[in-house]
């Protein structure tokens, strides 16, 4: 793989995501989901979801620990269209593939930023509406 395949912001990615709960032998583990979006796109440029993820390549593996106090602050504008697609109530430990790494077009870009404008409430700015910030 080359730098061009790697996480890094304004790329289009295809995450592969399952939800572990920490009560494994009560919770089996989620389906897993297929999550797209835009990398970079929070107010100081990268959540710290995208700063743990930044450099890795398709195939590339790893795991997240989410606790109940940096569930919604970690993800920042995302947290919406995550708790959406997965079961979230943390702790958790959500496994993290990633399927694809491309290029965002001018026209995904700007189709990214009006979805996080819209989705966006609450007081703090990154578009979680819980008012994190």
């Amino acid at each position: 793989m080359n730098d061009a395949d790697s996480i890094a912001p304004l790329t289009k990615l295809t995450l592969a995501l399952e939800v572990n709960s920490d009560s494994a032998e009560t919770s089996p583990p989620s389906d897993t989901v297929t999550f797209n979006f835009v990398c970079g796109l929070a107010i100081e440029g990268l959540t710290a979801f995208e700063k743990e993820i930044q450099g890795m390549s398709p195939g590339d593996r790893t795991r997240l620990q989410i606790e109940s106090h940096n569930a919604i602050p970690i993800f920042e504008h995302l947290a919406r269209p995550l708790m959406a697609e997965l079961p979230f109530d943390p702790p958790l430990e959500l496994s993290i593939e990633v399927v694809s790494v491309e290029p965002v077009t001018d026209r995904e870009l700007v189709k990214a930023l009006a979805e996080k404008t819209e989705s966006s409430g609450g007081d703090c700015g990154c578009g979680c509406s819980c008012e994190c910030g």
